[in-house]
């Protein structure tokens, strides 16, 4: 390990605790400053699934957005994580409530993930194909996958809340995946399998 890398992870140093990384001042001196945007324009070089979350006000309203952060968190137990923007509308809302549901969608759906992340557009539902799942949670008809989950844990991180759901029901279809890449919609194709 070089002497900058090994200054900057350090488990014996006081009040670190085992395997807590922190960062010498010179280290975070020699970082290189970037704006937002240019952190936004490389994050866009991963590409990410596209996904509705849903789920239901305290008055059994359902709501949804549209999403690009959610990921795999534990296999066991099965646990899955999103995170929303601590300005969006929603965030009370998703924060307290006990399930929410999250429909990954297909290439075909470019349409529904345009209408579920337009803030203007009050019944986000309308027109648009769904089930009910367990608790009454609305999924997406012809997703990808579903996942219906129990919300387990939620933290403030950053300018975002990171919400991680335990998964208790899974569906859904072979579909060509809807592909977030470079600030647009695309798609991956699917491989044949031998």
């Amino acid at each position: 390990m070089s002497d900058a890398l090994s200054r900057c992870y350090s488990e014996d140093r006081p009040g670190t605790g085992a395997g807590v990384a922190t960062v010498d001042s010179d280290i975070q001196m020699q970082a290189e400053v970037f704006t937002r945007r240019a952190l936004r324009n490389k994050l866009g070089q991963f590409p990410t699934g596209v996904c509705v979350v849903t789920t239901r006000t305290p008055n059994g309203v359902p709501i949804g957005l549209t999403i690009n952060s959610f990921a795999p968190v534990s296999l066991q137990p099965p646990l899955v994580s999103w995170s929303l923007s601590e300005r969006s509308a929603s965030l009370d809302v998703y924060r307290d409530c006990r399930h929410f549901a999250v429909s990954v969608l297909a290439r075909s759906q470019e349409a529904v993930a345009s209408r579920f992340a337009n803030p203007g557009i009050l019944d986000k539902f309308e027109g648009v194909a769904t089930r009910r799942a367990f608790a009454g949670m609305p999924l997406v008809e012809g997703a990808v996958a579903t996942f219906v989950c129990a919300t387990y844990r939620t933290w403030p991180v950053g300018d975002h809340l990171l919400i991680v759901g335990k998964v208790l029901q899974i569906d859904g279809g072979e579909a060509e995946p809807l592909v977030f890449h470079q600030g647009r919609f695309t798609s991956m194709p699917l491989q044949e399998t031998t």
